[in-house]
């Protein structure tokens, strides 16, 4: 499936230090590994800090935090090409860095990538390996779960197809969450808003067949978004909140309209909400234990597993804060992985906390409609519609970052558009044959 001489796998593993392996397909006997010393790991560790968003707390992002982030070292163009040196330097290396320049002039590299839990929110397709030529303009990277999943998963993802391309789409968008909860939706709440950005999902789904169940800011409970994903459609798209504790994997979670009384595995939030979560798309309920003990399980929904109840469609977006969180876990387990164990061959999703659209037009020096991470949303259901979804997210981010050296404006930031990456578990062959049969 891949060309060889222009295939880079490269893997991470935190052991002490943290070794990263760079090894091509036409070359695997000879790898480069780097080293990266603890020092160096709390050194990019702090970099990545002062850039970025950082964990949202149990009422959600500070006000303080995203602030600091819109003023950091991604809110310039030349902070911003600092930051990103740096993190090239300590992370691919000058000899690295040559030989995807050098092999680029013969076509396009594709960058398999499976990272640590201290690299996981490194942006590596961001980072210059020639001047300022950064590696997204010379190749395009999706990351890679563990071979574990891939050998182990309970659902064979179906293969992508002109059948499946014309099948409706679950949307989900911003869905109402109980008040008590403590989250704002992330869309502003006036239609006629015209910063709201609500119009351009409105307008997406007038020209878009989708699901009976498919919302814009309205409510809809996981049995709900259980019965639409089992009338198998083409993809999902979720735009909203996600929160995980990176100590408990598994706990990752979309937050839907189900209140205390929804039975679930996560616990409730803000006294009035259960979060839909990783292990419920893994265990489904099946463990009734569990779960708890004062909610009743719907008659129709008892003994099930996770994949029976939300099967999921090959092509599945998240966009939400750091909805890869799976990664930052020693423990790889979470939303992506729970999401590819129940059917989907693409997961796109982001590495870090998002910004709202109100939050970038206020600090943006104007005002956009829609506004940067809706546009984000928007571009990734544009990519999932391509016949090649990691090559269309990947010439649009590129776009992206032309504006963003042509203007320094913070509404082109990589903040937004960097954030998001494919992740990407193809059946192996023999799971296609066992699926076809």
């Amino acid at each position: 499936m891949h060309d060889e001489p222009l295939t880079l796998q490269i893997r991470a593993v935190d052991a002490g230090a943290t070794f990263v392996s760079y090894r091509w397909l036409d070359d695997v006997d000879n790898p480069v590994v780097r080293r990266l010393s603890p020092g160096a790991i709390r050194q990019i560790t702090s970099q990545l800090d002062d850039a970025l968003i950082g964990d949202a707390g149990a009422d959600g992002h500070r006000a303080d935090d995203v602030q600091r982030a819109l003023k950091g070292p991604l809110s310039t163009t030349t902070r911003e090409a600092e930051f990103s040196g740096n993190l090239a330097a300590q992370i691919l290396g000058a000899d690295v860095s040559r030989e995807i320049s050098a092999r680029s002039r013969r076509g396009r590299v594709t960058v398999r990538y499976t990272p640590s839990p201290s690299l996981a929110r490194v942006p590596l397709d961001l980072l210059p390996i020639d001047g300022d030529i950064r590696l997204m303009e010379r190749a395009q990277l999706y990351c890679v779960p563990p071979a574990t999943l891939r050998a182990g998963r309970a659902v064979v993802p179906k293969r992508w197809s002109q059948e499946l391309a014309r099948r409706p789409v679950l949307y989900v968008i911003d869905p109402e969450v109980p008040a008590a909860a403590g989250l704002d939706q992330v869309l502003p709440p006036h239609v006629s808003t015209a910063r709201s950005g609500v119009d351009s999902f409105v307008n997406l789904l007038e020209r878009t067949p989708h699901t009976d169940g498919s919302v814009v800011r309205r409510q809809i409970m996981r049995w709900k978004l259980g019965e639409d994903l089992r009338n198998n459609p083409g993809r999902m798209l979720y735009f909203g909140h996600v929160s995980a504790n990176r100590q408990q994997p598994g706990s990752a979670s979309l937050h839907l309209s189900d209140g205390e009384y929804h039975w679930g595995l996560c616990a409730v939030k803000g006294r009035s909400h259960r979060p839909f979560s990783a292990l419920d798309l893994l265990y489904g309920t099946k463990y009734p234990s569990m779960g708890p003990a004062d909610v009743a399980i719907p008659p129709s929904m008892e003994d099930r597993s996770g994949h029976s109840l939300w099967p999921m469609p090959p092509r599945v977006a998240i966009i939400a804060c750091e909805g890869a969180v799976d990664y930052r876990s020693r423990e790889i387990f979470g939303l992506v992985t729970a999401c590819m164990n129940s059917g989907a061959e693409l997961v796109t999703t982001t590495r870090w906390a998002l910004p709202s659209d109100t939050v970038m037009n206020d600090a943006a020096r104007e005002t956009s409609v829609p506004g940067p991470t809706t546009r984000l949303a928007l571009a990734v259901d544009e990519a999932h519609r391509a016949a090649d979804p990691v090559e269309t997210l990947n010439r649009w981010q590129c776009r992206q970052l032309a504006r963003w050296r042509d203007t320094s404006d913070l509404q082109y930031s990589p903040l937004i558009w960097a954030a998001v990456t494919d992740h990407w578990c193809e059946p192996l062959d023999e799971d296609a044959e066992v699926h076809a049969q």
